[in-house]
């Protein structure tokens, strides 16, 4: 008791306290439908994890049905039609992965989900990611777990080793309802929570008609909420209400109070978690999911049911209703200026065409002009700028922009992509070289002449978004296209603590890599209310102990 009342004291007094005393939210940003085409990015790098995944690009998934709207709903999966041939230049399943082009730093972050990928071979993922080297500027993972086994797993991780998940609850800040795995946050195995509600997660998530995943982040930390389908909602989280008052949401699933002198003494969470992407990927085996196989009760090789076995993967998909962001007083502190990790470089980049039905729009923001006139694929090369300082989130960007190339050929033309190398591991990261993401070798892809029509799971039905304000609609905005970053490898189990038998069999869980890095390249980030345009670049992160994703 003594104890609580002294860490009470102590986060009273913090100077980050004001910070987490945020509690009302404004609308910043609402994505529904085809506004995941313009908010996010599709990135194809190699798999950090070193499983059977080959991430396609917007074109190849939307061709292919890998990604596709219908009736308001966004959806991305895996092919699970074809067998993948087992050969070394072949990366492995068709599969997607999207970073929003948003960087984020205190919000408020609400997803309807529908469904979510489960099933044996699985490691599906719903995260936010830092950028440098990682760990170094945090990773947050709202959802994750394999094969669809056990439970959700929520994880910090974190380069510094003075973070951790305080043993002693501080009440009416760190109340929650999970289950802690590990408490030090730090490295590959980060912190994690597993929510003891089995309708969060997996096959009873989708049956149930899925929820409501609330993420937020602040000085202070982050805490994460989830509310069943047909369960108790709070009215502005179901309805997507303008302004969100945190009171009304009720008890957390997982709370990560990192504020000083509680948390650990040089847990700085300003100074080391820089601004966030957020992203939805969906990984074919890889560590984690292979080391966890046979205890989650999959059977045979789980190589082999990836490639081989297509028919086990129907229950693979995304199915998204809506994803709307938050900020104090509506604005989402995005950042439209990344600093560099290295040096600028410069690559050849596809800029993801229209479909042919679409009607060429202009876009306006206050750095530039830029107007679609075609409604063919373009082939586009962006040079780097050295990134700028900082511009304020409720202030235009002054960041001069290249200038955007237009294409009037009549054809869909042929576009080569390279990725940038990797980095030399930092002198204080330990070197694994079995989890070191090879170099990508470029790759041709010829668009198709049609979009497909309609997806290949049938969608679930879900309530209907209410209608959207101007406000959301006036953040939105599409930045140049930018060279995407490959993963970075990083290490460790998440969030795990491989004592615990999660599965009440006796078999423990295994360690896992955490998931992949990417943050990929130039994130074109959004300044206030979606007015600024900048670029920012980050290194591939490479890990040490075990496979990232």
């Amino acid at each position: 008791m003594l104890a609580s009342l002294l860490l009470a004291a102590l986060a009273a007094a913090s100077p980050l306290n004001t910070k987490r005393a945020q509690k009302t939210w404004g609308l910043f940003q609402t994505t529904i439908g085809d506004d995941f085409y313009r908010d996010f990015d599709f990135v194809t790098f190699n798999d950090p994890t070193e499983g059977k995944t080959n991430y396609v690009d917007e074109w190849t998934a939307r061709s292919k049905g890998l990604a596709w709207t219908s009736g308001g709903q966004f959806g991305m999966t895996c092919d699970t039609a074809s067998i993948v041939p087992n050969k070394t230049t072949v990366r492995g399943r068709d599969s997607v992965r999207i970073h929003s082009k948003g960087w984020f730093g205190e919000i408020l972050l609400v997803a309807d989900i529908a469904h979510m990928p489960t099933g044996c071979g699985t490691w599906p993922a719903f995260w936010t990611n830092g950028y440098g080297p990682w760990p170094a500027g945090g990773e947050f993972d709202i959802i994750e777990g394999t094969n669809g086994g056990w439970g959700n797993r929520v994880t910090l991780h974190t380069k510094i080793d003075k973070c951790s998940i305080p043993k002693d609850k501080v009440p009416g800040m760190s109340d929650y309802s999970g289950n802690v795995k590990l408490w030090s946050c730090t490295g590959g195995a980060g912190c994690g929570i597993e929510d003891p509600n089995p309708k969060a997660w997996a096959a009873p998530f989708n049956a149930n008609g899925g929820g409501w995943y609330v993420m937020r982040r602040n000085r202070g930390g982050y805490a994460v909420w989830f509310f069943e389908r047909n369960g108790a909602v709070p009215d502005a989280i179901k309805n997507g209400w303008s302004t969100v008052d945190e009171n009304v949401l009720g008890e957390k699933v997982a709370d990560f109070p990192f504020w000083n002198g509680v948390a650990g003494e040089g847990c700085d969470f300003a100074k080391e978690f820089t601004d966030h992407q957020i992203i939805f990927n969906l990984a074919m085996g890889g560590h984690w999911a292979k080391s966890n196989f046979k205890a989650q009760g999959c059977e045979g090789d789980i190589d082999d049911l990836i490639l081989n076995q297509p028919e086990r993967l129907t229950d693979a998909y995304w199915l998204i209703n809506s994803m709307r962001i938050y900020g104090p007083d509506g604005d989402a502190a995005i950042t439209p200026d990344i600093p560099l990790a290295g040096p600028a470089e410069t690559g050849a980049v596809q800029s993801p065409p229209a479909p042919p039905d679409q009607t060429p729009s202009a876009v306006v923001n206050s750095a530039s002009t830029e107007t679609s006139a075609s409604t063919t694929p373009s082939t586009t090369t962006t040079e780097t700028p050295a990134a700028t300082s900082t511009t304020a989130a409720n202030e235009p960007s002054t960041t001069s922009e290249p200038e955007p190339s237009t294409t009037n050929e009549p054809e869909p033309s042929t576009t080569t992509t390279s990725e940038p190398e990797q980095p030399t591991t930092p002198a204080d990261e330990p070197t694994n070289e079995s989890t070191m993401t090879p170099e990508a070798e470029p790759t041709t892809t010829t668009a198709p002449q049609q979009w497909p029509q309609g997806p290949s799971p049938a969608p679930v039905e879900s309530p209907q978004e209410p209608e959207q304000s101007s406000e959301s609609s006036s953040s939105s905005q599409q930045p140049d296209p930018t060279p995407v970053g490959d993963g970075s490898n990083r290490t460790g189990v998440d969030g795990q603590d491989t004592s615990d038998d999660s599965s009440g069999s006796g078999s423990s869980e295994s360690g896992s890599g955490g998931r992949d890095g990417g943050r990929g390249g130039r994130g074109g980030g959004r300044g206030g209310r979606g007015k600024g345009r900048g670029k920012g670049r980050g290194k591939p992160r490479k890990g040490g102990k075990g496979a990232r994703r």
